[in-house]
């Protein structure tokens, strides 16, 4: 799904997946969505946290499966763009480090 208008930046995998999810619902009514194949749906009701790759999936299935067509994925107005990749930018540096 293509979005046309600029979303504001997402603080946080979570924050993305809602605005993305208001985009998609009737009148941003995410509450009553009612599609359960969605891999985002667990999320509207508040249950576990989104996680990045579970992101990547969803634009893989945005992009037909391509993984290089989500890494060439120009669509910055869509929420999950900066996740599309599986990981999280703004962790980029915390953690991991050989200790």
């Amino acid at each position: 799904m293509i979005r046309t208008t600029p979303t504001t930046t997402s603080n946080t995998p979570r924050s993305a997946v809602i605005q993305f999810c208001r985009g998609c619902a009737a009148d941003g009514a995410i509450q009553a969505c009612d599609v359960t194949t969605c891999p985002f749906h667990i999320y509207l009701k508040r249950k576990g946290q989104p996680s990045v790759s579970r992101i990547r999936k969803k634009c893989m299935e945005c992009m037909g499966g391509s993984a290089s067509a989500v890494e060439e994925c120009t669509t910055e107005t869509c929420p999950l763009y900066i996740y599309r990749l599986g990981t999280n930018p703004k962790r980029t540096g915390v953690g991991g480090g050989i200790r």
